[in-house]
C-alpha cells in the first residue's frame, strides 16, 4: 500500500478517534493532520507496514500529550470557570491588579513547608504525580496528600484576604 491510501484510509477514523480525547473539531484537525504528516515524513523508516495503524496512534497519542503541556492556560481570579482554557487580555490597570495577585500567592507558596513547596513547584511543570514522586523519592500517594494540603493551606490564606 502507497501513503495515499493508507491516508485515504486512516484519517477520518484516526481523526474522530482525537475528537474524542480533544472535544474540539479544530484542534483534532490539527493533531490528526499533523500525525499524518509526521508519519509521511517517516514512512521510509517504518519496519513493518502492518504495524502502520498502532505506529500512526502513538505519533497521535504523543501529539495529543504535547498540546496539553503547552497550552498555557490562564484563569481569571474573579471568574475561574468563565475563563478556562482561555487567554485573558485585561486592561492595564487589572494586569497590575494580577501581578501583585500573583506576587500574593508567590508570597503565600513561599510560606509553605519545604516538602509542599517542591511538590507545587513540580506539578506546576505539568508533571504527573508519579513523576513527581520518582523525582522526590518518595510514593505517589504522598505526592497527592502533600498537593492537597498545600493547596487547602493556600486556600485559607485567600480567605483571609
Amino acid at each position: 500500500m502507497n501513503f495515499t491510501e493508507l491516508w485515504h484510509s486512516h484519517y477520518g477514523i484516526l481523526y474522530f478517534w482525537v475528537l474524542r480525547h480533544t472535544r474540539n473539531r479544530e484542534h483534532a484537525e490539527d493533531i490528526a493532520s499533523l500525525a499524518m504528516e509526521k508519519a509521511f515524513a517517516s514512512f521510509n523508516k517504518l519496519r513493518d507496514p502492518k504495524r502502520f495503524t498502532k505506529w500512526l496512534y502513538t505519533i497521535a497519542r504523543h501529539l495529543l500529550i504535547s498540546s496539553r503541556r503547552n497550552v498555557p492556560v490562564m484563569v481569571s481570579l474573579d471568574d475561574p470557570d468563565a475563563w478556562e482554557g482561555r487567554e485573558l487580555r485585561a486592561p492595564e490597570s487589572r494586569r497590575l491588579e494580577r501581578i501583585s495577585e500573583v506576587e500574593y500567592f508567590v508570597r503565600q507558596v513561599a510560606q509553605l513547608p519545604a516538602p509542599m513547596r517542591d511538590v507545587i513547584a513540580l506539578a506546576t511543570e505539568g508533571l504527573r504525580y508519579r513523576e513527581i514522586a520518582r523525582r522526590l523519592n518518595i510514593p505517589e500517594m504522598t505526592v497527592g496528600s502533600r498537593l492537597t494540603a498545600a493547596r487547602k493551606r493556600l486556600l485559607e490564606g485567600v480567605d483571609h484576604v
